[in-house]
């Protein structure tokens, strides 16, 4: 082939390529209207127009993305390609204010309030019903408060009793008994001793109390009083004599107390009793063996205006009376 072919023909090859190319030109300009209707988007692209018409979302905000950089001809594509676009109607989103309540925080406040007030409502209902079916259910406070109002000047071991004789004006003698058992106790039997020239006595506004609850007074045709105590360890027993002062002749404000208690029988094994006169002067107490003959010995020591007396072992039995001076501080 000659230069001259050669030549010629890659001038037609030019003419070609330009004619191609002329002919992709007009597609390409035949091809705008259309792409004017319908925007195309290039994937892998960043239309900066069609981002702004996002709609908004209400979401926790995220970490910025920087905008992507456009090269000038993706600049230029873009502004051939994008035309208006009517944007849909955005919906602005609401600002959440974390520390402001919820708007329906007062409709669950008084809902909770409301199933509070029911169910302490149930509570109190459920209780008055135990109270109606175990009506000894409330018989435990009962007696720790009769417990309490009756408990002892000072304090009382097993085994032990606390007697308090109050010497009154009248020249009566108000008696308490306070016993501790080991041993639960059934019954107690409140007897006169047995003293040679004992006058007659009275015994008035007994209370016998076995753990607190108040006990039943068993009758019988004999003498001694007996009461039924169910099983208690605690007793409390108060009484009232009355005849058991004698006021001596001469001297009408001097008298000798021949008892100052009655006997409490029914409790096994005390091993210690302390005796205690008030509400006169006490001139001083003496000590018998519980027999009619017995003779009385000095016993007790003065504390201020009470004497007191502590009887153990064998002596735990012994019978107490008391020279007084009833003109002196005396009781009613």
């Amino acid at each position: 082939m000659t230069a001259s072919r050669k030549t010629k023909k890659r001038q037609r090859q030019r003419r070609q390529k330009a004619r191609a190319k002329a002919r992709k030109q007009a597609v390409r300009q035949s091809a705008v209207p259309a792409a004017r209707t319908t925007p195309a988007r290039t994937p892998g692209r960043t239309d900066g127009s069609v981002a702004t018409m996002e709609r908004p979302r209400a979401e926790a905000p995220r970490a910025a993305v920087p905008a992507p950089v456009e090269r000038p001809e993706i600049r230029a594509t873009s502004s051939l390609v994008s035309r208006p676009v009517t944007p849909a109607p955005a919906v602005a989103a609401t600002p959440v204010d974390r520390d402001a309540p919820p708007e329906n925080g007062g409709h669950r406040r008084k809902v909770v309030a409301g199933v509070a007030a029911a169910l302490v409502s149930v509570a109190a209902l459920v209780g008055a019903a135990m109270l109606l079916i175990h009506p000894g259910s409330g018989g435990g406070r009962a007696e720790r408060s009769a417990a309490t109002s009756h408990a002892p000047p000072r304090a009382v071991p097993p085994n032990t009793s606390y007697v308090q004789t109050r010497v009154l004006s009248s020249g009566d003698l108000r008696v308490t008994h306070w016993i501790e058992s080991r041993t639960p106790v059934s019954a107690v039997r409140l007897d006169q001793p047995h003293v040679a020239g004992l006058p007659s006595l009275h015994v008035s506004k007994v209370v016998v109390l076995g753990n607190g609850t108040r006990a039943i007074r068993l009758r019988s045709s004999g003498h001694p009083r007996q009461y039924y105590v169910t099983g208690a360890r605690h007793l409390y027993v108060r009484y009232t004599v009355h005849g058991a002062v004698t006021r001596a002749p001469q001297s009408p404000d001097r008298a000798l107390a021949v008892i100052t208690n009655l006997e409490v029988d029914g409790v096994p094994g005390l091993t210690r009793t302390t005796h205690s006169v008030v509400g006169t002067r006490v001139l001083n107490l003496a000590c018998s063996p519980p027999t009619p003959e017995a003779l009385p010995a000095p016993c007790g020591v003065s504390a201020g205006k009470t004497w007191r007396v502590t009887l153990d072992g064998s002596e735990v039995d012994d019978r107490v009376m008391a020279q007084l001076d009833l003109g002196a501080d005396s009781q009613q």
